[in-house]
């Protein structure tokens, strides 16, 4: 499963990110201003407790979305960090309610574009590397009916897809009944793919695609309607072509076609 770096808040856009992590001057998208950078600001860190159960209440969008953008990064491994750290938080979001929560707030601000994209990139990141548990938690309460309306209510926003086809790909990875949820009931696939194919020349958005049809092709079941409702191969074999000198995608997109086009 993939883990998605954090991204900026409500109204901030990254314009350049340094080797080590620190982040660059952003510019405040609506004002024009610089920002003063992440460093500068000296607030206490709130615990996971405080985030989900008081900061997530708020009816303020941009509050909200800077929640989010914290729980983010407090869902996302730490380089080098052991497993079981991350684990133990994602437990306690868990808990907390934290997933519901969640999909409670992207559903009742979907026209926030900050909120969907880090509302996506929280259900990513809480089902990266993640206990079973975690993965059907989250498939209860709506999560991916959630994930796939983010994308359609904001079908050019580059960043609400990608981190939305990273959710579903870790939500549906080797979990049979939400695949078929997001493949056979919501029949969401022949949206995705459209989008792939339209932004086929993000390296980073095409690898996920490629992954996440890696991943759903697994399931015999459900690759006639990827290939034939969906019309999955053609933008992994575009993917193939595209980024020969990117192994993943490679590797991806061949097993992939090569799941399709077996038969049961």
């Amino acid at each position: 499963r993939v883990s998605l770096s954090p991204t900026a808040a409500r109204g901030v856009k990254r314009e350049r990110t340094d080797h080590d992590g620190d982040q660059a001057r952003r510019v405040n998208q609506r004002t024009g201003k610089e920002a003063a950078a992440p460093e500068q600001h000296k607030e206490e860190e709130k615990s996971m407790e405080t985030l989900v159960l008081d900061d997530l209440n708020s009816a303020d969008e941009d509050f909200l979305a800077d929640t989010l953008y914290k729980l983010l990064v407090l869902l996302r491994r730490k380089n080098g960090e052991l497993l079981g750290n991350l684990s133990r938080r994602q437990a306690e979001f868990i808990q907390l309610g934290g997933h519901a929560t969640v999909v409670r707030v992207m559903n009742a601000h979907i026209e926030c574009i900050t909120i969907q994209e880090n509302g996506a990139g929280v259900l990513a990141n809480l089902c990266s590397y993640s206990i079973i548990s975690a993965v059907e938690t989250v498939g209860k309460v709506r999560g991916i009916q959630a994930v796939v309306e983010a994308m359609k209510a904001h079908p050019l926003e580059r960043d609400v897809i990608h981190k939305g086809i990273v959710a579903l790909l870790n939500l549906s990875s080797g979990n049979e009944v939400n695949a078929t949820l997001l493949v056979t009931k919501l029949e969401a696939m022949p949206f995705i793919v459209k989008r792939a194919n339209d932004f086929l020349g993000d390296e980073a958005m095409t690898k996920s695609y490629c992954c996440l049809l890696d991943s759903l092709s697994k399931f015999i079941l459900l690759r006639n309607s990827l290939l034939y409702n969906a019309k999955a191969a053609p933008v992994l074999a575009l993917a193939m072509t595209n980024y020969r000198d990117n192994a993943s995608i490679q590797k991806s997109a061949r097993t992939a076609l090569r799941n399709l086009i077996q038969q049961p």
